[in-house]
């Protein structure tokens, strides 16, 4: 029998055996822990080392294995759902966030940096069934100036959001949709001049009706 041992941190390894001459692939396990906690995308590396004699390593001799949370609500993933999208007309998009003080879990959708006169915007299409749309907004711009604002079938909705002096998260009025193809899109705009705060804007908890994507 060959044996290689995998290693995969610095307190934790597994003999992997195999007989004289079988080159096969092999499979190990390695059990994750899993719970309800929203966390941050977590990684480790599993390192193929210390043949015994007579056999050699292969190459690629390592690997890192990437475990994604399964826990966020909101951006699922952590990653940009299905079916959002930068809409036409604005120059920059948004992106998911890995700052501080998310509303929930560990992950929010952020603006992209701008300069002033410029735009990012974020849409969500497809088809959604009747119901309410909601969702937190945290802001942190030039007051009545630098905005934030929300659109349903590109109609503009009320309130708009912006300032300093409020830099904890809000929640949104609940907006009453119809059943069919729908259209959300949330669009920061920067005027020609100034900034204050961290001239930024974050979603997150969004809540809508069930919702498919447009294809």
């Amino acid at each position: 029998m060959a044996a290689l041992r995998w290693s995969w941190s610095l307190t934790t390894m597994v003999w992997l055996n195999a007989p004289t001459g079988d080159c096969t692939s092999k499979q190990i396990t390695v059990n994750i822990v899993n719970n309800a906690v929203p966390e941050a995308t977590e990684a480790f590396r599993v390192v193929l080392s210390a043949p015994l004699s007579g056999t050699g390593l292969g190459s690629p001799g390592d690997a890192t294995v990437v475990i994604l949370d399964d826990d966020e609500l909101f951006p699922a993933g952590g990653a940009i759902p299905a079916g959002f999208s930068i809409p036409v007309g604005v120059t920059k998009g948004w992106h998911v966030s890995s700052d501080t003080g998310a509303y929930a879990g560990f992950y929010t959708l952020k603006t992209d940096d701008l300069d002033d006169g410029e735009s990012a915007g974020l849409q969500m299409a497809g088809t959604f069934a009747a119901g309410n749309v909601s969702f937190r907004v945290k802001v942190s711009s030039e007051l009545n100036f630098d905005l934030l604002k929300f659109y349903i079938d590109d109609v503009l909705q009320t309130p708009n959001w912006s300032g300093t002096a409020n830099v904890a998260w809000q929640l949104s009025p609940n907006y009453a949709i119809t059943a069919g193809a729908r259209t959300l899109k949330w669009v920061y705009t920067k005027d020609a001049s100034a900034a204050m705060g961290m001239d930024a804007m974050y979603i997150d908890g969004l809540v809508t009706p069930a919702f498919t994507p447009a294809p």
